[in-house]
């Protein structure tokens, strides 16, 4: 039998900060004080005061961030902030700080390979399934006014696809085409996959159409 244990959320926070003061490059600097609600001499007078070592500018504009927001300064606060700032990697690893888990015996001993936790696959998946609701469940429909969101579900648009059928060995003979709600669409994919081994699925449009944010509604409507 074994229990999950979880760090102190002043641990998460500290590790978050580590996490963005080693993962921003220092061009990035810039936008992640903008995001963090930091004025141009805000970010100047860190900078003054720390010339040749942006690590600290770094450090110091989180510390300022968590002064100013106090309570409200949690690791989730800045994950979301990192994705406002463009920062996908910092904000992942940020996620898998606050959420991340050890697994530990009762006796407090590190199990081995015989001590496996049963249905590993079922927690993965439903790891999986918080990890994409947590990260994929908004979209910003203006990518000139990133720190606009909207939640995806409350926001859905139902799109149409039309699929084409295309002559086996040729990639431009078209023999038919047919248009497909979404649901249908996910039915023909599982009833082709029950006939045939399906690896991929192409989905083509031009930019701006709705590919990304149909396919981050589908991986949060996971059940």
């Amino acid at each position: 039998t074994f229990k999950l244990s979880k760090g102190e959320d002043v641990d998460v926070l500290s590790e978050s900060f580590d996490a963005v003061v080693g993962g921003v490059l220092a061009d990035m600097v810039p936008p992640l004080g903008r995001a963090l609600g930091l004025t141009d001499a805000d970010m100047d007078a860190i900078k003054y005061a720390h010339k040749d070592d942006i690590m600290e500018q770094k450090r110091r504009m989180l510390g300022l961030w968590k002064q100013r927001l106090g309570a409200r300064a949690t690791s989730d606060e800045l994950r979301r902030i990192c994705r406002i700032a463009k920062l996908q990697d910092v904000a992942d690893e940020i996620q898998l700080i606050h959420h991340g888990t050890t697994v530990v015996s009762r006796d407090g001993q590190t199990p081995t390979l015989a001590t496996t936790v049963p249905d590993v696959v079922t927690k993965c998946e439903e790891e999986l399934k918080t990890y994409y609701r947590k990260t994929f469940s908004f979209y910003t429909p203006m990518n000139w006014a990133p720190w606009v969101e909207y939640n995806i579900q409350d926001h859905h648009v139902e799109a149409r696809f039309k699929r084409v059928h295309r002559h086996e060995g040729g990639i431009r003979r078209i023999v038919k085409s047919e248009y497909l709600t979404e649901d249908e669409l996910i039915t023909t994919i599982e009833e082709d996959s029950s006939r045939q081994a399906i690896s991929r699925v192409i989905i083509e449009g031009p930019a701006g159409i709705g590919k990304t944010t149909f396919l981050k509604g589908l991986v949060c409507a996971w059940e």
